[in-house]
């Protein structure tokens, strides 16, 4: 924890490391030029210099840990309110007001007297933190109602204009003097808000999607997400335990579907069938391939079920059906002679 203006010491303290790390290997090649060159290759700063860039490092993430703590009572407020009974819609949240208040008292200080290079790695360090803050406190509610989930995506938009002139903050915006004037967010660190601001809204929409269209459009909207994804979006929208089970069966359903015809695809474009090039196929040969096809199918969809532990009674019955049929198929094609022709 930084005591009020401890920011600025502990700034001073990473200009200084920096610096140093800088200077000292110039200060070994002055040494070594001064000396005797057989022993010039024993004199070693390396040590010396690991050593200021940690201390710069373990400074910054000291200064990274006091604007987090100055921010805890805001994240405190926000993980008090009853989003499961809030029943209106308002203007910004109180804990953003607050959250807008430490950053703008203590950037400025931080951007004043810190070297620019660290100052916009503390940026992009310290949106991170606060935006997985976020939405970590919404993951932790019990229930969240479909106007705290309008309240939220509000605050939200508000939080991302907040980020985006986080690195601007220490300077004066108008000011024409191009030497006070802060330079504009990095390309890298505007995309680092949006994609983290994005994920955010993306859940806060998915709370406030009705059940029975919840299933497509989290496979739309999260195409990587986990069954235990959609479970806690379920939790958060208060629906049964029944309800949700019916859903993730259907979930387990259509991975397995999506897998088994990605399979089948492979099988019978030629993935799993010898070359037919030669217009001639060994019996014996296609035979394994057609046993090696069955067992690499059943691997994938046992991997699927695994994944998907709530659909694997009913999914397992529907594999196995088309396992049987996949592998006679590529029997009968194996056992069949194949006759090339050749242009006399």
């Amino acid at each position: 924890k930084l005591p009020p203006g401890a920011e600025i010491g502990v700034s001073f303290l990473i200009n200084t490391s920096e610096y140093c790390a800088e200077v000292v290997p110039q200060l070994e090649l002055m040494v070594q030029q001064k000396m005797n060159p057989n022993l010039a290759g024993k004199v070693d700063f390396n040590t010396e210099v690991e050593a200021f860039m940690d201390l710069a490092a373990y400074c910054l993430k000291a200064l990274l840990g006091g604007v987090m703590d100055r921010l805890d009572p805001a994240f405190r407020t926000m993980q008090s309110i009853n989003w499961g009974g809030n029943t209106h819609v308002g203007e910004e949240s109180s804990y953003l007001h607050a959250c807008n208040a430490v950053l703008i008292e203590t950037m400025p200080k931080i951007r004043s007297s810190l070297s620019t290079s660290y100052f916009n790695n503390l940026c992009n360090k310290l949106a991170t933190e606060i935006l997985q803050r976020y939405l970590d406190v919404i993951w932790k509610q019990k229930r969240i109602t479909d106007e705290s989930t309008q309240q939220l995506l509000l605050d939200t938009y508000n939080i991302k204009a907040l980020m985006l002139q986080l690195p601007l903050l220490g300077g004066d915006v108008n000011n024409s003097n191009s030497s006070s004037k802060p330079p504009p967010a990095s390309p890298l660190y505007t995309k680092l808000v949006n994609t983290k601001v994005s994920h955010i809204e993306m859940v806060l929409k998915l709370i406030s999607t009705p059940e029975e269209m919840l299933l497509e459009r989290f496979k739309i909207m999260w195409p990587d997400g986990q069954p235990s994804d959609l479970q806690q979006i379920m939790s958060l929208k208060g629906t049964k335990r029944n309800d949700q089970q019916v859903i993730l069966e259907m979930l387990g359903l259509s991975a397995a579907t999506k897998l088994l015809n990605k399979t089948a695809t492979t099988i019978f474009t030629g993935g799993g069938l010898g070359s037919s090039s030669s217009g001639v196929s060994s019996s014996t040969s296609n035979s394994g391939n057609s046993s090696g096809v069955s067992n690499a199918t059943s691997g994938g969809a046992n991997s699927t079920y695994n994944a998907a532990a709530s659909a694997a009674a009913l999914a397992s019955s529907h594999m196995k059906t088309f396992t049987q049929d996949i592998s006679s198929t590529a029997r009968n094609i194996g056992n069949l002679k194949w006759t090339s022709t050749t242009k006399s």
